[in-house]
């Protein structure tokens, strides 16, 4: 449609609405002219219409795909026993990692070897005296609490890792007789005679806790509020994290 034909309805229809207006209203309703009331009118039903048939926008919005969420982490079952040849078949398959003591009154390193060649084996320090052995026992009974920050350091020495660099790897022994690691901790020590049926131990650990070289306290529940506060003391909290 040419302009001056869009012109020549637009005035038509501007003096239709404004005849409609003066017969309800009379030629003037207040200060307003109908025939200037007309004009505005027309030319809003105008806007109106064009804006209706105008092109939509539509802004699109950049969605980005969902990272992934890390999977459960694996499990290691890990037995332990004073008595080699107490573990038996419970240590049923080659996945299973078996303790053994590396000094102390009840040292089994050798019979451990001899008897599960086939199973990953730990070592257990019970008196403080081998950093060689990956976990030292703090329990009552075995090495004091107070040992346990010297014992970090010459392990970390011997194993040539910056004492900064330390990621201590935390088992607890929480006989509970349910399967489970508690937050906070890479290991548990959930099962003992009164739950296997024998004079062994039961524990789950997180399998990225046993990989490469191992800096691991071993602890009764109860006292692990001691062994936290004896290695702050000392200015190793960092390892505890």
């Amino acid at each position: 449609m040419t302009k001056t034909k869009t012109a020549q309805l637009g005035g038509e229809a501007s003096a239709l609405v404004a005849g409609i207006l003066a017969a309800v209203l009379g030629t003037k309703h207040g200060a307003v002219n109908v025939s200037q009331l007309g004009q505005l009118l027309v030319a809003l039903v105008a806007g109106v219409a064009s804006a209706a048939h105008a092109p939509k926008v539509v802004h699109r919005v950049r969605r980005r795909k969902p990272r992934p969420l890390p999977g459960p982490r694996q499990i290691v079952v890990v037995w332990d026993t004073v008595t080699a040849s107490a573990i038996g078949h419970l240590a049923s398959t080659s996945s299973d990692a078996v303790m053994a003591y590396g000094d102390g009154a009840y040292a089994d390193l050798a019979e451990i070897e001899r008897d599960y060649p086939g199973h990953k084996h730990y070592t257990i320090d019970d008196t403080g005296q081998d950093p060689a052995c990956e976990f030292l026992d703090v329990e009552p009974g075995a090495a004091p609490v107070e040992r346990a920050a010297g014992w970090i350091r010459e392990r970390a020495k011997l194993l040539g890792i910056p004492i900064s660099r330390v990621v201590l790897v935390k088992w607890v022994a929480s006989w509970t007789g349910i399967p489970g690691i508690p937050r906070g901790y890479q290991g548990c020590q959930f099962a003992d005679p009164a739950f296997t049926g024998r004079n062994v131990d039961e524990s789950w650990f997180y399998a990225d806790a046993l990989t490469g070289e191992i800096i691991g306290l071993y602890v009764d529940a109860a006292n692990w509020p001691e062994v936290f506060a004896a290695l702050r003391a000392d200015g190793l909290g960092h390892v505890l994290s």
